[in-house]
């Protein structure tokens, strides 16, 4: 009985060994992976709990400190948890265990994305190979990608009398991406849209212009106040100075008298 038991499941395994590498040389890649995300997808949503099906987005803007960041994402998952659901208590320690799951378990249904402009403020903890897994840096716009912009919003390659005039700002200037999207989106004309980030780019260069004369301003008046200061503590020792020899006389004059 056991040997017959063991021979049908060594046959099942072997068929399904054989099934496996003909499906492997057999079907297009594409389709493999289809049908695989289609099965992946079917069983977890029978399998898997709600609360562990979903995509977090943990947005840190200007001002945030490193606690807000936990605050945000717990905020963010009390709205996706069923109310049926105990109340989620996020912490730092259950942050970390939730990261530390089998990520491969369920396909593409775990993605944590954090955003921040002050990486230094998070914790090392998360940041640490194994936790985040891949930094992305995102920069200013730059003018090759001024390039794939316009192709991708206006379907140009070139305009001879505004695309240099907007690289030649670009590079004097800080502006992100979405902000050339923003304006190229704002007309269909392409000419007019490109106008238009003309003027922004012109805008935020006379906006730098102005900080770096304020900051410039800034630092003049720093320096006189410290000169003022060290006049002032130069006049206070030039007073004490002729105080003591003043009293310094006085003393000699009362000596004489005495003698």
């Amino acid at each position: 009985m056991a040997s017959n038991i063991f021979s049908a499941y060594a046959s099942v395994a072997a068929s399904m060994m054989l099934f496996r590498t003909m499906a492997h040389d057999i079907i297009p890649k594409p389709v493999k992976s289809y049908i695989i995300s289609v099965f992946t997808r079917i069983f977890c949503y029978f399998f898997t709990p709600l609360s562990t099906r979903i995509t977090m987005v943990v947005d840190e803007k200007n001002g945030m400190t490193r606690n807000q960041i936990y605050d945000s994402a717990d905020v963010y998952l009390n709205t996706k948890i069923s109310p049926n659901t105990e109340r989620f208590k996020l912490t730092l320690s259950g942050l970390l265990n939730f990261m530390d799951g089998l990520w491969s378990n369920c396909g593409d249904e775990r993605i944590i994305i954090f955003t921040t402009n002050h990486k230094e403020k998070i914790d090392p903890a998360l940041l640490r190979p194994g936790r985040m897994d891949m930094h992305i840096h995102m920069s200013y716009c730059t003018p090759a990608g001024f390039h794939v912009l316009a192709s991708n919003y206006l379907a140009i390659e070139d305009h001879p009398r505004l695309f240099p005039e907007i690289e030649r700002l670009m590079l004097e200037v800080q502006v992100t991406p979405a902000e050339i999207a923003e304006h190229l989106l704002r007309n269909e004309n392409a000419e007019l849209a490109l106008e238009g980030v003309i003027d922004l780019l012109k805008r935020k260069k006379s906006e730098a212009d102005e900080e770096k004369v304020n900051e410039k301003s800034l630092e003049t008046n720093a320096v006189v106040e410290v000169q003022e200061e060290v006049k002032k503590a130069a006049k206070v020792e030039k007073i004490i100075e002729s105080e003591e020899r003043a009293m310094k006389v006085d003393d000699d004059e009362n000596f004489m008298n005495k003698c």
